[in-house]
């Protein structure tokens, strides 16, 4: 699995049947393809020739937030605590492709697609909300935890009416000016209002 045969080495007799077919990609070794040593397949018209193994690896394509786990050929949502950007991989039996585990101490929820979702969990409640690195909305709600007067993390914050995180219908709510604004993390999509 995830390696194509595309030729399959060995001397052949222009007068036996050989693999040279045109779905080369589905010979195992030991096919034999009925008729298929003809001139445009083979480039020869007599005697014999040489087919030398060629292997070309299987590519899957992950989207952002998924990954391609070991043994497998089809691409997985992203654990929790870790981040996939997407890409192409190629198929493995020893090692999953496509994932990055966060830093010790940091937590991302599943499906995060860069390290900057990697941070901290703020509490509120029963419920939490995943604060990321990076700042992605003006405004947003920053934390300087270790009180040098330079934020260290961010919540988002939106004027749409949404819940902290996609697990929990709890919001948390910050008034600014005559604005009121709901904090959420990357697992809440926000609603396009019209004219978007």
């Amino acid at each position: 699995m995830g390696k194509r045969y595309v030729f399959l080495m060995t001397v052949i007799p222009f007068s036996t049947n050989c693999f040279a077919d045109t779905a080369l990609d589905i010979l195992m070794p030991g096919a034999v393809v009925q008729n298929a040593c003809v001139f445009q397949n083979t480039g020869v018209y007599a005697d014999s020739f040489t087919m030398v193994p060629v292997y070309e690896d299987t590519v899957f394509t992950c989207e952002r937030g998924y990954y391609l786990p070991k043994e497998s050929e089809t691409c997985a949502l992203c654990l929790g605590d870790a981040w996939c950007p997407g890409g192409e991989y190629v198929y493995s039996v020893d090692m999953d492709s496509g994932i990055n585990v966060c830093p010790p101490g940091t937590y991302a929820p599943i499906g995060m697609w860069e390290s900057a979702q990697c941070g901290r969990r703020f509490f509120v409640g029963d419920a939490f909300l995943y604060l990321r690195v990076g700042k992605t909305t003006a405004p947003a709600l920053h934390f300087d935890f270790d009180g040098d007067g330079t934020a260290d993390m961010f919540a988002n914050m939106t004027t749409a009416d949404v819940p902290m995180n996609m697990d929990t219908e709890r919001k948390l709510k910050i008034r600014i000016g005559d604005v009121v604004y709901s904090v959420y993390d990357d697992t809440v999509t926000i609603p396009k209002t019209s004219g978007e």
